[in-house]
């Protein structure tokens, strides 16, 4: 299941319980969007095609493509990110001391944190959920989102460092339809993210976050010098849009690649090369095998 998130995992790093994980075997049967349960989502809706837009939505079956991303991205998702970093890590950091967050559905937010509040981004709204009570509103400043939601404002500094400083008076310029097509990106990332994962040896070691400080979804996998981030970012001061990437731990591990990123040490695929493949999904998975293949052969 990749949404809703499950409860907050105690024992370990990471955000909640592993979404894809094959689990028990009892008897109930457990859906896997990637076959690693006893039955997939898609299977599962050939039986309930009644349920094919609620699978669809979350990217668990029945998968649609990604839309072209509506104009005037950039000044929506740089709102975004600002609540990402200075309001929606901060609230789950006072919870837990931890500040990955994750796809929602319709945008981003933390796991549900003692077991039934949930804060998060939809369509550009911000929630704060309790229980079984969603409350949205609109902010219009930094401020007013962190006293809405009854957290701290700004990065602990103790945590990471923010890629831009909190300001309680700036205002917050973000689109509905922008926001949700941010939405659908990290929901794909997702999606195709959790794919290649599960084809780590140990996949359960590693997991999909959303990055606040980056405000990007990625993992790492591989080891050692073969070793790399695997992510996806709706587009950043370097980079005109959005865009899949794979950063490589050693130099010169990726040098083949024909999609090298003159950015950062690794390779990019941007979204307009995505949207014209005829499967999205197989072309994204496609772009991040390759590379990790090439971080497994090394240089030369």
């Amino acid at each position: 299941m990749l949404e809703p998130s499950g409860p907050e995992a105690r024992d370990d790093p990471f955000l909640a319980p592993d979404p894809v994980a094959a689990g028990v075997r009892g008897a109930r049967p457990i859906v896997s969007p990637l076959g690693t349960g006893d039955l997939t989502w898609d299977a599962f809706c050939d039986e309930n095609p009644d349920l094919v837009p609620w699978c669809r939505a979350r990217w668990l079956a029945a998968l649609a493509p990604l839309p072209a991303p509506p104009a005037g991205l950039t000044e929506s998702v740089h709102g975004l990110h600002q609540l990402a970093q200075h309001v929606l890590a901060p609230w789950r950091y006072q919870a837990h001391r931890r500040i990955g967050l994750r796809w929602t559905l319709g945008g981003f937010g933390t796991p549900f944190v003692h077991v039934d509040r949930q804060s998060r981004v939809t369509d550009g709204l911000l929630v704060r959920q309790s229980g079984d009570v969603a409350e949205g509103m609109t902010p219009s400043t930094l401020g007013e989102a962190a006293a809405w939601l009854g957290g701290p404002l700004g990065a602990p500094p103790e945590s990471f460092t923010p890629a831009s400083p909190a300001d309680p008076e700036e205002p917050l310029t973000v689109r509905p339809d922008a926001a949700a097509w941010v939405g659908e990106w990290f929901g794909f990332a997702t999606r195709v993210l959790e794919e290649v994962r599960v084809g780590e040896p140990d996949y359960g070691r590693r997991r999909v976050q959303l990055w606040p400080e980056h405000f990007d979804v990625s993992v790492e996998l591989g080891a050692g010098p073969a070793g790399g981030t695997f992510g996806a970012s709706p587009g950043d001061a370097d980079h005109d849009g959005p865009y899949l990437y794979v950063t490589e731990w050693e130099k010169g591990r990726l040098a083949a690649s024909e999609w090298r990123d003159p950015a950062f040490p690794g390779v990019s695929l941007p979204v307009a090369d995505l949207l014209a493949a005829r499967e999205q999904t197989d072309a994204a998975v496609a772009f991040f095998e390759h590379h990790r293949m090439l971080l497994e052969r090394g240089p030369g």
